[in-house]
């Protein structure tokens, strides 16, 4: 008994001392309600006497809710912009900005638009902190950064979320996940029902082949949607096995065999994917530990080992093509961190660009090759292939990189980015957790759940040490209404529930 009473005091002591924190450090609650153990257990007890208004949200704690007696005012309301309400709480009442609309994917291109074949090629968590193409230390993948030279290097893409399952609906469907409704399910991985025009369908739909390679149980399985429209997919690489494991050699082979088969055909669209760099990170058999046995050291190898197979795909698509026009584009659907921050968990949890910030390489009949310091999304992985070739269709709200690549860009473009776990619908909570949105050299993170909003200088600073939110409140204030704007369209409904994540 006098233990309990030890441990009841000083939970209850702890939460006190939040509660008097002064303003600069009241975010302290939203720590401890994001931690495990008894202070947590205890903010959660006390969260569900204090919120007076029954949103999710406290307005002490560094809860964030500015209307603690308002269910619909609170960190996570979604923001109706020149309302003069603030609806979450940031501050600020937003104003729609011109760059919060979507893209688009029929800018003018070049000459006569020819249907030519486009090939796919995505990695999974590779991460372009860790790569030498982009100033890393060490020649993780020499052979890439030797062949990157000759297209079109994004010196600045990053994927939608920090997860396959929360990155590849928007590269496949050009939709953000806030524009995807799935079933309803506590399933991690859910199949979506509204999303008519994906990456198969619209190539299909306009006379291409489409064929795909996939890498192990996963892709064939667990979230074979993202396949929906390729009429054939081949899983001779899995050879039965669960997991991920190191094939890269199996997945390059499977996919030379299945090209030396279309190659002739006037137009098709094949997807190659590989898991040789993801969780849980292994010497592939047979390499020795050339850069030491830590986590990042394995996995600096494990992209060494893959640098090997990805060039025979890339020299065997560009022989089979024999000087024909055609577009080949690599890029990732995440990355994954090793810095303090991410010691346990190197991705899934956060839109750090250490995680996010990934490779993205474009080789095509539009341009000759250079670096291009615009900032990219995987979401405009579709609308740009489609753009290359002449294919339209609705619903596609990624922007088509072509005017980039053909040196007529203008603007300085925005990146959203989605913490957004579907699952949560299930358990009545709201799914978009947390935000990050990207413009220029600056990135300013939201968590939704307190309300908590970090500023950094991430291409100075990509392991985020510094936070400028203090420091720099224009450039904070101009971030925060593109997120507001972009959201205020890009947020659908599917009958939302109004608690906090």
């Amino acid at each position: 008994v006098p233990g309990v009473a030890l441990f009841l005091a000083l939970v209850i002591g702890g939460l006190g001392v939040i509660v008097f924190l002064p303003p600069s450090l009241r975010q302290a609650g939203g720590l401890v309600a994001e931690s495990k153990g008894p202070l947590a257990l205890g903010y959660a007890l006390f969260a569900r006497i204090a919120d007076r208004d029954g949103d999710g949200y406290l307005s002490v704690m560094g809860g964030g809710d500015c209307a603690p007696t308002d269910p619909h005012i609170h960190p996570g309301a979604r923001e109706k912009p020149s309302d003069h309400i603030d609806q979450n709480c940031d501050g600020h009442d937003s104003s729609t900005v011109h760059a919060g609309r979507p893209g688009r994917h029929n800018y003018a291109s070049p000459g006569s638009v020819k249907q030519i074949p486009v090939i796919l090629v995505t990695i999974d968590a590779v991460s372009a902190l860790r790569m030498d193409l982009h100033g890393y230390k060490r020649k993780t993948m020499p052979q890439l950064t030797k062949r990157a030279a000759s297209g079109v290097v994004f010196n600045w893409a990053f994927s939608e979320g920090p997860a396959t399952r929360l990155s590849f609906p928007p590269l496949v469907s050009g939709r953000h996940n806030t524009q995807i409704r799935r079933e309803l399910s506590r399933k991690t991985v859910s199949s979506w029902e509204n999303v008519r025009h994906t990456l198969g369908t619209v190539f299909a739909d306009a006379g291409y082949l489409t064929e795909a390679v996939v890498p192990d149980t996963y892709f064939a399985n667990s979230i074979s949607w993202v396949y929906t429209g390729f009429k054939r997919v081949d899983k001779s690489a899995v050879k039965g096995l669960s997991g991920r494991h190191k094939n890269a050699k199996d997945v390059t082979r499977a996919a030379l065999a299945r090209l030396d088969v279309i190659k002739n055909k006037r137009k098709f669209l094949f997807w190659v994917h590989y898991t040789d760099a993801h969780y849980p990170h292994r010497l592939p058999d047979g390499m020795e530990a050339t850069f030491g046995r830590s986590s990042g050291d394995i996995y600096d190898r494990e992209l060494l080992h893959l640098d090997g197979p990805l060039e025979t795909l890339l020299a065997g698509i560009e022989e089979r093509m024999d000087g024909r026009d055609h577009v080949v584009v690599v890029t990732a659907d995440h990355g994954q961190a090793f810095d303090k921050k991410h010691r346990k968990f190197h991705q899934d949890h956060d839109l750090s660009t250490a995680v996010t910030w990934v490779p993205m390489i474009f080789w095509s009949p539009f341009s000759e090759g250079k670096r291009v310091d615009r900032v990219a999304n995987i979401i405009d992985v579709l609308p740009t292939l489609m753009n290359m070739v002449g294919i339209t269709a609705e619903g596609i709200y990624g922007d088509s990189l072509l005017p980039t690549i053909l040196g007529n860009d203008s603007g300085s473009p925005i990146v959203m980015q989605q913490f957004y776990l579907p699952e949560y619908r299930a358990k009545g909570k709201d799914p978009l957790v947390r935000t990050a949105v990207r413009r220029e050299q600056f990135v300013l993170h939201r968590n939704r759940g307190n309300g908590r909003e970090e500023l950094y200088d991430y291409r100075a600073d990509p392991l985020e040490t510094k936070n400028l939110i203090g420091k720099l409140p224009d450039v904070a204030r101009e971030l925060r209404a593109h997120r507001e704007a972009i959201l205020s369209w890009a947020y659908e409904d599917w009958n939302k529930p109004d608690k906090a994540p």
